[in-house]
């Protein structure tokens, strides 16, 4: 959902200044993930002279998307910490991972995106997540892990999940490419044993922590995107999912981890990421406006013009550390637009 609260970077380093936390304590590990989503990357098709856009969340209506078996428990640690006395309560086990089905290039929507075009029976797919928890005594990692498992629900008619864009026929179509990017930190600690979470965009010195990003088509030549363009969508003072002001998102590492706690970053809704960690604090993106637990910068789109074919669309940049983790990190994602012609062949994805 997009909040309503718009902060414009150029203006973020107000007059309004809050004291960094302390140094972490020597027993404190720290990790960070990054996520991109670049928008308007998507597949589409040239059919009889018409002009079509592959539509995903009308494409997700045709799989079920369900835990089937687990949790199965490992453990590393001593043999004293990974004992069964020690094994902590089963944790809440993660919702159903819905890019397993949208996510480009490895999707099983995307997969399948020429049977759409064409009707018939949709693919399957299983994987697993998991949960790290400490042992009763804070000593022992123990990973508890679920297999889920997507079926179609349904065989599809032709076109179907084809969204009509353009009636007349064309041999290229301008399209709007913009990006959204997020970053989780995470502490594990005596105090925070199964992790403190933070989805804050801001550095220490409350400054937007993504700059120099730049847009690449194939291998032509970068397009800068100014620092002072990006945007940022911060949760408004603990606004609740459907409020006013409200930020949430999807979350997907699929940019970069870096850290001593990389095994405790996580994926899914970052609402809900929040909500169910070690710290009551960064409910709904916490209590404070400026510094919000919760929140995004929008690339701003850039028109392209594209004729049938396949494009790598790569979008670079840099993500500052913040006060949870001092380390920048850069990243460079990679998404694709993919223009099919009459016939459908499935594209390389």
């Amino acid at each position: 959902m997009i909040s309503r609260y718009i902060i414009p970077i150029a203006s973020a380093a107000g007059g309004l200044f809050l004291t960094a936390p302390a140094a972490l304590a020597a027993s404190s590990s720290t990790a960070q993930s990054i996520w991109v989503n670049i928008a308007g990357a998507a597949d589409y098709a040239l059919v009889q002279s018409k002009f079509y856009q592959f539509d995903l969340a009308t494409a997700d209506d045709y799989y079920d998307n369900v835990i089937t078996s687990g949790p199965t428990v490992s453990c590393s640690g001593s043999a004293a910490n990974c004992s069964a006395l020690n094994q902590p309560a089963q944790p809440v086990a993660p919702v159903p991972d819905a890019t397993q089905v949208t996510q480009n290039g490895t999707g099983v929507a995307i997969k399948d995106e020429c049977t759409f075009v064409t009707g018939g029976t949709l693919s399957s797919k299983t994987y697993v997540q998991s949960v790290n928890a400490s042992g009763l005594n804070g000593r022992g990692n123990f990973t508890f892990t679920w297999t889920y498992s997507i079926t179609p629900n349904a065989t599809v008619a032709p076109m179907t999940a084809w969204v009509l864009l353009r009636t007349a026929g064309a041999d290229s179509v301008t399209i709007p490419i913009s990006a959204e990017i997020a970053g989780q930190s995470v502490i594990v600690s005596s105090q925070y044993p199964n992790g403190k979470y933070s989805f804050s965009m801001r550095d220490s010195a409350l400054v937007n922590r993504v700059s120099g990003v730049a847009l690449t088509v194939n291998d032509g030549p970068p397009i800068s995107i100014p620092d002072a363009s990006l945007v940022m969508y911060e949760n408004q003072a603990g606004a609740r999912a459907g409020e006013a002001g409200a930020v949430d998102f999807t979350y997907f590492a699929n940019a970069g981890t870096s850290g001593t706690a990389v095994s405790f970053l996580k994926n899914g809704d970052a609402r809900t990421i929040l909500n169910s960690d070690n710290f009551k604090g960064n409910n709904d993106g916490g209590a404070m406006t400026i510094g919000s637990a919760l929140a995004k910068v929008n690339v701003p789109a850039q028109p392209m013009t594209f004729g049938p074919g396949e494009y790598r669309i790569t979008l670079t940049g840099n993500v500052k550390g913040n006060s949870a983790y001092a380390v920048s990190q850069p990243f460079s994602v990679t998404s694709s637009v993919k223009i099919k012609t009459e016939k459908c062949t499935p594209l390389s994805n």
